[in-house]
């Protein structure tokens, strides 16, 4: 178990999640969203996935849990990506936010692609070394 504070890659994922949450909260930000009430609901519980499954991997006993959790991380995060982009390509966002919002997924994501691959190449690492094959 580690804290998962820490981490990078969890930082900047919570530091996401906070910005959706404001530019949600923000009345004229409201009125254009209106018509696109489902969309983004689902635009706030992936964004706040991301960072809660970065932590609950975190508190997980084994890297193969951690990993999987690290693997829910990573598709938030996509799906998240998915969700500004519709509201971008909409009108229903304004451009600079949502590009704003983006670029931010687009920074952290590919070092939480690269922390799952390290994290399951540790857990294999592992296997290998605690199960030694008989020849």
């Amino acid at each position: 178990m580690q804290d998962f504070t820490r981490l990078r890659v969890w930082q900047r994922a919570h530091e996401l999640a906070v910005q959706v949450a404001q530019v949600l909260a923000d009345r004229q930000v409201q009125r254009q969203l209106a018509l696109h009430r489902a969309t983004v609901g689902q635009l706030r519980r992936s964004s706040t996935s991301v960072s809660a499954n970065i932590a609950e991997g975190c508190s997980q006993p084994s890297q193969e849990q951690f990993a999987r959790f690290l693997a829910i991380a990573i598709g938030s995060a996509t799906e998240t990506q998915n969700h500004l982009l519709f509201l971008r390509d909409t009108n229903a966002l304004p451009p600079g936010v949502a590009d704003l919002l983006l670029a931010q997924v687009e920074d952290f994501r590919p070092a939480l692609i690269k922390l799952h691959a390290t994290v399951i190449a540790q857990s294999r690492a592992r296997r290998s070394n605690t199960n030694p094959g008989t020849l």
